[in-house]
């Protein structure tokens, strides 16, 4: 058996285990090639302590690593989670806007459908001729809803709005449509 001074001794053979190791082979296999390379004489005597260290380092390293890429899997999960949770909040908030953007949709078209329910009561007509009278409509006023908020609306409706009610106490939407005339620029 040649030991590691002589002329004869396989450095190659005698560092395969640990060239092995650093190309990612299973543990076992690789003790085993180290075994191997103990009773083939390639690593024996203070040699094979040496060896047996090396590995030893080169295993403590692959852990090292190994825990590393754990801990950066484990960063990464816990951003993906955050983001999900956040894009999971953000849609049940969007969901709530949608809901309220069709509940404001179907009130403006009730409203509209009063408004053009008073202006096709004859008795509405009357008041908004002299309430506001027709003559006096500015050019960029074309359709009759504006013609029934311009005489509804503000202080100067105030009349024509109580006037209404006497006339038409079955008109629906009475409050909704009062709070709609007051915000109308």
């Amino acid at each position: 058996m040649s030991d590691s001074t002589s002329p004869d001794f396989d450095v190659l053979g005698a560092s395969r285990s640990l060239s092995t190791l650093a190309k990612g082979a299973p543990v076992d296999r690789l003790m085993r090639e180290v075994r191997e390379a103990v009773e083939a004489g390639y690593i024996h005597g203070s040699r094979a302590g040496d060896q047996a260290i090396s590995f030893n380092a080169h295993l403590i390293q692959h852990n090292t690593d190994l825990l590393a890429a754990n801990i950066q899997l484990s960063k990464q999960y816990s951003e993906l989670s955050a983001k999900h949770e956040a894009t999971v909040r953000i849609e049940a908030e969007r969901s709530v806007a949608l809901k309220q953007i069709d509940a404001e949709i179907a009130r403006n078209k009730e409203l509209f459908s009063t408004l053009t329910g008073l202006w096709n009561d004859p008795r509405i007509a009357l008041l908004v001729q002299r309430f506001i009278g027709t003559a006096g409509l500015a050019p960029e006023v074309r359709t009759k809803a504006k013609v029934v908020i311009l005489a509804l609306s503000g202080p100067e409706g105030a009349a024509a709005r109580a006037e209404i009610r006497k006339l038409c106490p079955d008109a629906p939407h009475w409050d909704a449509l009062v709070s709609f005339l007051s915000t109308v620029e």
